[in-house]
């Protein structure tokens, strides 16, 4: 809602720089710990007492959606992220949702005039979990006490609205939905590969007359994260470094081709984040890691495959 409101009261600035400060000062007072406890002013207390938070990165927020269930008991859920809008709309409609961006010291409290806040997995026990170096997706049901492999998931929802965002973003880049690959070269835990690695992969791609859509988290060509997976299930393959996006797309039903590269904290990362470990993930996936073979090898592998597409 305040985003909205940001960009209503903004058209009515008409200098560009003040324009900027505006927007500046209006979304600090937005994420502060007063404007959340306007929030919750707003909130009937009588019915929503707890509040569950969730800090996480896209990655976790996906796995924490898809499995709310089993650890969702009626609380009024708090995302920290603006992308876990999305994740939440998409895979865990039911489930009631505000935002607030900036971390407020008295969650630590667990409790604040009558609201009792706890975190779904703070960062600090995943940070926990991850010594273990065992799967994520392992932890997270030893966590729980449950068996989640048996589980039915439901495909992600996608608005109209969204679909009809998408269509227009990728005309303005002049892409449209046919014959269409999607290329994903960003990853916030990873070592970046070669610029020449991903040349020679779009390169491939032009020579089969595919048309290229490359993700991108930041810029004027920026897709949400509901529009990325609605222009990734039209795509006719998947192709990326592995990143918390690919916890959502590898339940579409492409090829999907993943690489791991090297991590600062863990080289290898692959055992805690194998998608084959995960029980949503599509039958057709490909990994990839710089760990255990060469990049030009890889890069090979790819092309192989784009041109026998």
């Amino acid at each position: 809602m305040k985003y909205f409101l940001l960009r209503f009261l903004c058209q009515f600035i008409p200098v560009k720089k003040y324009r900027k400060k505006f927007k500046r000062k209006f979304k600090n007072i937005c994420n502060s710990k007063p404007f959340f406890e306007a929030v919750l002013a707003s909130v009937d207390t009588n019915k929503w007492k707890e509040f569950k938070i969730i800090e996480s990165n896209l990655g976790e927020a996906v796995i924490f959606a898809l499995t709310y269930k089993n650890w969702w008991n009626g609380e009024m859920v708090v995302l920290t992220k603006k992308y876990h809008l999305d994740v939440f709309k998409m895979l865990a409609p039911e489930v009631p949702v505000i935002f607030c961006k900036e971390k407020s010291s008295f969650w630590e409290t667990s409790e604040y005039k009558k609201h009792i806040f706890s975190f779904v997995l703070s960062n600090h026990d995943l940070g926990q979990m991850n010594l273990t170096q065992k799967h994520l997706f392992e932890n997270w049901q030893n966590y729980l006490g449950k068996n989640l492999q048996t589980q039915k998931y439901s495909a992600p929802v996608v608005s109209e609205e969204a679909r009809k965002s998408a269509l227009q973003k990728l005309n303005k880049m002049g892409l449209s939905l046919d014959n269409l690959i999607f290329v994903s070269d960003e990853a916030l835990s990873l070592s970046p590969l070669p610029e020449e690695f991903w040349t020679s992969v779009t390169n491939a791609i032009k020579d089969k007359k595919y048309q290229i859509f490359i993700n991108k988290s930041k810029g004027d060509n920026t897709l949400t994260i509901e529009e990325t997976y609605f222009v990734a299930t039209q795509c006719k393959m998947i192709i990326a470094l592995r990143s918390g996006l690919i916890d959502l797309l590898c339940m579409i039903n492409k090829p999907l081709r993943i690489i791991y590269t090297t991590n600062p904290a863990i080289t290898d990362i692959q055992p805690m984040y194998d998608l084959t470990k995960f029980p949503f993930c599509t039958k057709d996936v490909i990994e990839y890691n710089t760990n255990t073979d060469s990049v030009e090898n890889i890069k090979n592998q790819i092309i192989k495959e784009i041109k026998s597409l």
